[in-house]
């Protein structure tokens, strides 16, 4: 399990912390970028766990793509995963995809449930977010499918091979820093190109919502005059890898890609942007509706996104009542070391 972190001790601390306790069967990479104050916590805080995780500590200042990537080029186990320092994961959920990926070995990467609780406010929301399956045979037909519903499988259980390889890719032909949405976009796409995706019922991960998140600090393009750039970057990155990797010739690759970004991407500074963030709002209205209709039983078609409440069969693991509470408990982090 790669750990990315930047300046949050009290929240590495309460990952590891949690993952001591709770005894989760995984190594941990803990892949720290932070400046020189919170570099000293951290790796002190490292040394501490070391003899209760199995743990590697590295501290690098490079860019969250390059820090993913050399986190996973560490990692020595055939199956890889991210976890965000904020998040708490849960061992049931991994082993599920785990196995899964055992006896199927053709599949490339297993997503499972992406629980979310926000704590700040009331009533306190907890959401699950399930994810379809796009193995089509053609690729091009996979990537249009999944830029229909957009998700991330940024927690999703890879063979370390694959997803070196979407990491390359991405660090290759985009940047995170100047343009947050451009690789985003292009991990999920990656995700469902470069093998076939498997799904468990489980729940892997518990994703706290609150203020400090990376995706609500770092701003989806940070230079709107440079957006053009960054594109035609990633746009020249993808078309090659169709080409290379699907024999899609160059003319189609790229309006391939150039259709199935537009469907996705929103806050960017791109032509239209205005009416595509209109569009985003609205249908995210209309989500919200369709879920509260599937919860009263007026509608059939399940939504990726349902609030739950406590006596969902969800919350009726263990593990996942147990990371719950560890948030509840320490929302901030742990604070005192």
């Amino acid at each position: 399990m790669v750990v990315p972190t930047y300046n949050r001790p009290q929240f590495l601390l309460r990952l590891l912390t949690y993952a001591s306790e709770t005894s989760l069967p995984s190594r941990i990479v803990v892949m720290d970028s932070s400046d020189p104050g919170d570099q000293a916590k951290n790796e002190a805080m490292a040394g501490c766990f070391r003899g209760r995780l199995d743990l590697k500590y590295r501290h690098v200042r490079t860019s969250l793509l390059e820090k993913l990537w050399l986190g996973v080029d560490m990692a020595e186990s055939e199956y890889v995963c991210f976890w965000a320092d904020d998040d708490l994961q849960v061992a049931a959920g991994l082993e599920s995809c785990v196995e899964f990926l055992e006896v199927n070995p053709d599949y490339a990467s297993c997503t499972a449930g992406f629980l979310s609780i926000r704590t700040r406010r009331q009533p306190e929301l907890i959401s699950i977010t399930t994810h379809p399956i796009r193995n089509e045979p053609d690729p091009t037909v996979r990537l249009a499918n999944w830029s229909k519903s957009s998700y991330s499988t940024f927690y999703s259980v890879y063979r370390r091979q694959v997803l070196s390889k979407c990491l390359t890719v991405t660090k290759t032909s985009s940047s995170y820093e100047s343009c947050r949405i451009i690789p985003e976009i292009q991990l999920g796409q990656l995700s469902v190109l470069l093998g076939l995706q498997g799904s468990t019922s489980a729940v892997s991960i518990v994703y706290q919502m609150h203020p400090a998140n990376d995706s609500r600090t770092i701003p989806a393009v940070k230079n709107h005059s440079t957006f053009e750039a960054d594109y035609n970057r990633y746009r020249a990155g993808m078309v090659q890898l169709l080409g290379t990797e699907f024999g899609v010739v160059e003319a189609n690759a790229a309006q391939v890609i150039d259709q199935s970004f537009s469907k996705v991407y929103r806050w960017t500074g791109g032509r239209g942007w205005l009416l595509k963030k209109l569009r985003e709002n609205i249908r995210r209205i209309w989500n919200r509706s369709a879920a509260k209709l599937f919860e009263h039983g007026k509608a059939t078609d399940v939504p990726m996104t349902r609030r739950i409440e406590l006596d969902d069969p969800v919350m009726t693991d263990s593990g996942v009542r147990c990371a719950i509470d560890w948030i509840r408990k320490y929302p901030a982090g742990i604070l005192d070391q």
